[in-house]
């Protein structure tokens, strides 16, 4: 009976999805109150009015204000209903600081002139004095917004956000700042006095909860990127998270260009880039019902500035004034350059751009000693340090230009500073800059840097002569440093010159302080000359207009063993741009990785030499869309794509299993997106894992219909036929470069107490090492020669010792004739070996991939392995292909995910981390108690597997939070048997790999210095009743532990047990629905005598429920 209710349940939500997939163009067409209201925007503009850059002195035809009026018109033109913002860093750059001293500031007039509606401010903005920013923000004559700045008197600085009525629709802007200012003017706090700047996702919940009620249509202006910059809270993305309410966010400051990002709460992202590249735009649809606009389609697209883009004569004829002045100041001649500063600015073409690496920060170069220079002569220091801010710069023999001071000093905005310093802390700042460079491992044939830090946090120095000893580890590589020919001294004070800037990076490390300051003396504070303009100085009064190129070269780095006449052949196909050196992903770092002979060998470019790359990830929950620390499909895609053209004829891409199950995006459609997913990027193998069997045999019927590669599971047995479940594969042989790798398949034995057990009681699972050493021979047999096992056996590793422990230590200890071990299951990030053998797990929701490449020699003879866990894949570039499939299914799956069913007044935590009990526990057992009128429930932590954010509750929310269609289960029980269900569920110091449990009904005093099973010292009834061991209780719990899971026997044994077939998540939904607001509840359930303290239990990492 409960299966047949089941099935009907999973046929009437698809019902209810393809009901839901009607066109949307077919919606409007039927409905005569449609609209569409229109949001454009810029960010980043950085001074550009004219399509020109004028410190380079050259055109760039694909930016500028000017070009942006000529699609603004035609946007406007098409819909009136049409509002224009800018998300900021508007006017700082391209020489715009000519024009400080106006009364208003050029881009402030020209976005007047264009009549923006609203402009939220950006950093940059507070790159100069506060008179100057407010003078400019009194002038704008639309609404500035920064709901994350207060005044001294607990006042917003700026209007939070503005409510724009089009057409009788009204639509609220919303404007938030990255709140790192004073890090960024830490040395110049005037520019930010009186000023707090708050937490952007807090401050974005309580500007959302202002405008209950006032909106029909929610836009986000940002000058934040989509991605956490310095905290989990300062991105778009983590707000779009939290807040569903958004319709729209518009980003900015990150110079980032995309208009398809959407997080997994169905609000979409859009940034257009910088410098005026492109115009954002969003299309929102909304239609009348009943006396409320309700939005049913929102668009995005980012409108390319192009050479052929023409530019609006207005905008050219009232501010050529700004064009006129800026290129003749830009070309003023102040001296002579005697000889080229950068002598080949590409290292190996030698080219005046780089496209392989920058010449300038692998050996010491004319630009930063002349920086230096200045900076020691005007402040009279010991030592100087400056940074390189464009990697290709360069200045010419001929004359010496305002432009030239530009590209030799990029930032118009930095001024200088002098402080006193001690040689220990001289010594941490110049470690922290040479973390800029990667570790040099055997093999590399080049240099490279460290994707995670700008090319303008490294800096070199002058005053002092050192090496970087980039084989050491970031923090050690300071070598030989010695001033004026002495070592430098920890206790020695020194004079150090620097930019105001990085004078704030090293008051944020903690190296220098306010009183550390020698220069600018308090009469200089305030008046003090930009650096670019002392260069200029500098040129003109102490070299008297003659300038000539000198390099002291008292610094290189070391610690490399490069053979250039061995590996000539590689270095002239690095020169040739036949061998790639890769770049980041957001294409701002150049050079990111090393040319090593091992990546050489897996192109097929050292002979005798072959490359098996295995390629795995484990535990991937239905994470489909990109959210907070998960990378979704796409960028996972991107990812594997990118490695697997790394070995394009030697990679094998893995799964070790728990796929499907896991958000709504995969839940509500049984798994078929992530199937669709794994065809999509060309997985190899997978093995099954526990979670597969969460919704019975009939989904994993569909998921093997529709795979392009096989299920396998050596162990799992089918009891009629006594041979491997149809469904699976007990293992499969892959050939790559003439080598066969057979694959074999061992699933979990926890399989049987982490799963219902009607659902595998079909099935024997069999010892995974018997069963693997039985098969290993025949495998061999069959041709393969290398042996790997895709396992999804749970594993542990040490952070100090690195000791791997667990099921698949075990198991790794006990198998013969294996070369590689893939391992799941337990949500951890692994790379070890165990006897010889390299293992490996790639963490969990495809945070990770795992990888283990095989080397062999010409006779296909092992030769050596490398086992390591990448986590960037957050950083990987989307696949295109597989974005377009996510969204796809983001809008079928939207009219039941973005339903709200209540709100939540506050976070309700789930994390058993941090507590035994939680707030989500408590919630839901309660529930589960009052429906059924049970005295007490118990239900599983792992089956409870989020958080309840603060604000609106979505369907989706609950999919994710209950995503195993667990039904409610009555048993009666003695005291005795929930005494032990209890005691049961109290789980200190990783003692089981399942989470504490919840319960309701009862308090619970315990002494966590007791041993397992031995920790309870009261328990009552809530009235304060002692619990009797004879007595019969009815409890309630779900048909997963009725049936014994996560070991709960107890339940087995208990009498009058009803399987009321309805699910927990439908209680729960109903409850919420009812309540319409809940609160979260944290009691005294559960106390710890030994510490008193209430629901605190150590429990330290995640693992699988």
């Amino acid at each position: 009976m409960r299966k047949g209710l089941k099935r009907v349940s999973i046929m009437l939500t698809l019902l209810m999805v393809i009901s839901m997939l009607l066109p949307m163009s077919t919606v409007f067409a039927e409905k005569s109150n449609a609209k569409t209201i229109t949001i454009l925007a810029t960010s980043d503009l950085h001074g550009r009015i004219y399509p020109w850059e004028y410190a380079a002195g050259k055109a760039d035809d694909k930016s500028g204000l000017a070009k942006i009026q000529t699609l603004v018109k035609a946007e406007k033109a098409n819909n009136p209903n049409t509002i224009l913002v800018d998300c900021g860093d508007l006017v700082q750059g391209n020489l715009a600081d000519l024009f400080n001293n106006q009364p208003i500031h050029p881009m402030v007039e020209a976005i007047n002139y264009m009549e923006y509606d609203a402009w939220v401010l950006g950093n940059h903005e507070f790159n100069f004095s506060l008179d100057f920013l407010n003078r400019n923000v009194a002038a704008f004559k639309g609404s500035v917004l920064v709901a994350n700045i207060y005044k001294e008197d607990g006042t917003r600085a700026f209007e939070p956000y503005k409510i724009f009525e089009k057409d009788g629709v009204r639509v609220a802007v919303v404007g938030i700042i990255a709140p790192h200012i004073p890090i960024w003017e830490a040395s110049n706090p005037d520019r930010f006095k009186g000023l707090t700047f708050t937490d952007p996702l807090e401050e974005a919940k309580k500007v959302v909860k202002e405008l209950e009620g006032k909106y029909d249509v929610l836009v986000g202006a940002f000058h934040l990127g989509d991605t956490a910059e310095k905290d989990a809270t300062d991105g778009a993305l983590p707000i779009a998270e939290a807040l569903p309410q958004f319709n729209v966010i518009f980003c900015g400051h990150k110079h980032a260009k995309f208009d398809d990002i959407v997080s997994s709460s169905g609000v979409k992202l859009i940034e257009p880039g910088t410098n005026g590249a492109a115009l954002a735009k969003a299309d929102i649809n909304v239609i009348k019902e009943g006396d409320q606009w309700v939005v049913k389609e929102v668009a995005t697209k980012n409108i390319d500035v192009t050479a052929e883009t023409e530019a609006d004569k207005d905008i050219l004829e009232t501010f050529a004034y700004v064009d006129k002045k800026s290129k003749e100041e830009a070309a003023r001649e102040v001296g002579i350059v005697t000889e080229d500063f950068v002598k080949g600015v590409d290292y190996f073409t030698g080219e005046d751009v780089v496209t392989t690496m920058p010449r300038a920060q692998l050996e010491d170069n004319a630009i930063t000693d002349l920086i230096n220079e200045v900076q020691m002569y005007y402040t009279k220091a010991d030592i100087s340090g400056a940074a390189l801010f464009d990697i290709d710069a360069n200045v010419k023999a001929g004359p010496f230009r305002l432009q030239d001071a530009a590209k030799i000093y990029k930032y118009d905005n930095n001024t200088l500073v002098g402080l006193n310093i001690t040689g220990k802390n001289l010594k941490a700042y110049m470690e922290w800059s040479a973390s800029y460079y990667n570790q040099y491992k055997e093999g590399d044939l080049t240099i490279s840097f460290n994707p995670d830090i700008r090319a303008y946090n490294y800096d070199m120095f002058s005053g002092v002569n050192y090496d970087i000893d980039i084989s050491k580890p970031a923090g050690n590589r300071i070598v030989n440093l010695t001033y004026k020919g002495e070592p430098i001294k920890d206790d020695a004070v020194y004079k150090l010159a620097l930019n105001d800037y990085r004078f704030g990076t090293l008051k944020t490390l903690g190296l220098a302080t306010d009183e550390d300051k020698f220069y600018p003396s308090k009469e200089q504070e305030g008046a003090q000359e930009s650096l670019r303009s002392l260069v200029l100085k500098y040129v003109q009064e102490v070299k008297k207009g003659v300038v000539t190129p000198t390099v002291d070269n008292n610094w290189k780095i070391i610690g490399t063993n490069f053979d250039y006449d061995k590996y000539k052949e590689y270095y002239d196909q690095i020169k040739s741009g036949e061998i790639k050196i890769p770049s980041s992903f957001d294409g701002r770092t150049p050079n990111i990785k090393s040319v090593n002979i091992d990546d050489l060998a897996k192109l097929g470019k050292v002979e005798g030499v072959k490359v098996i790359s295995l390629l795995s990830v484990n535990d991937f929950h239905g994470n489909i869309v990109e959210s907070g620390k998960n990378p979704g499909a796409a960028r996972l895609a991107g990812y594997l794509k990118a490695e697997r053209e790394a070995n394009p004829e030697g990679t094998i891409i893995l799964s070790a299993g728990d796929m499907y199950q896991g958000t709504a995006d995969s839940n509500l459609m049984y798994g078929v997106p992530v199937q669709n997913m794994m065809n999509q990027i060309g997985f190899d193998a997978m093995v099954m894992g526990n979670h597969e069997f969460d919704w019975g045999i009939e989904p994993i019927e569909k998921w093997k219909s529709l795979s392009k590669f096989p299920f396998l599971a050596a162990n799992i047995i089918d009891k009629k036929t006594g041979e491997v479940a149809d469904f699976a594969k007990p293992y499969t042989i892959v050939e790559r470069k003439g080598i066969k790798v057979g694959i074999i398949g061992v699933a979990t034995l926890e399989t049987l107490t982490k799963t219902k057990a009607e659902m595998v009681e079909p099935y024997n699972f069999s010892d995974p090492a018997e069963t693997v050493n039985a098969l290993v021979p025949k495998v061999k047999e069959a041709g393969a020669n290398i042996i790997v096992v895709l396992s999804h056996l749970g594993a542990m590793q040490d952070k100090d010792t690195k000791e791997i422990s667990g099921e698949a230590a075990d198991f790794a200890k006990s198998v013969e004739g294996v070369d590689a071990i893939i391992t799941g299951h337990s949500h951890q990030t692994i790379a070890g070996k165990i006897n010889g053998i390299p293992i490996v797990q790639a963490y969990y929701n495809g945070r990770s991939v795992a990888h283990i490449d095989i080397y062999l020699d010409a006779d296909n003879k092992i030769t050596r392995t490398e086992a390591y866990v990448d986590g960037n894949v957050i950083k990987a570039a989307e696949d295109t292909e597989m974005k377009n499939y996510i969204d796809s299914i983001g809008k079928e799956l939207a009219p039941i995910k973005n339903v709200v069913i209540g709100k939540a007044t506050a976070a309700f935590n789930h994390d058993t981390a941090v507590t035994q009990v939680t707030p989500v526990g408590n919630f839901v057992t309660d529930i589960m108690r009052k429906v059924t009128n049970a005295d007490i429930a118990i239900q599983n932590g792992g089956g409870l597997r989020r958080d309840i954010p603060e604000g609106d509750i979505t369907m989706g929310l609950m999919y994710e939070l209950l995503p195993f269609d667990n039904t409610l289960y009555t048993i009666d029980l003695t005291g005795k048997q929930v005494k032990e269900a209890i005691e049961h569920g109290i789980i200190l110091n990783n003692e089981k790999t399942f989470s504490p449990g919840q319960f309701s009904g009862l308090k619970v005093k315990y002494d966590s210095s007791k041993p397992r099973g031995q920790r309870i010292v009261e328990i009552t009834l809530l009235d304060g009743t002692p619990l009797k061991d004879d007595k019969i209780y009815k409890v309630v719990t779900n048909d997963f532990q009725a049936t014994g899971g996560d070991e709960y026997i107890m339940f087995t044994e208990g009498k009058n047990t009803f399987d009321t077939n309805i699910p927990v998540r439908e209680v729960i939904i109903d409850e919420i629905k009812e309540l319409k607001v809940i609160s979260p509840v944290v009691d005294d359930r559960l106390i710890d005598v030994s510490t008193q303290s209430s629901m605190f239990a150590p429990f330290e990492f995640d693992m699988a429920a």
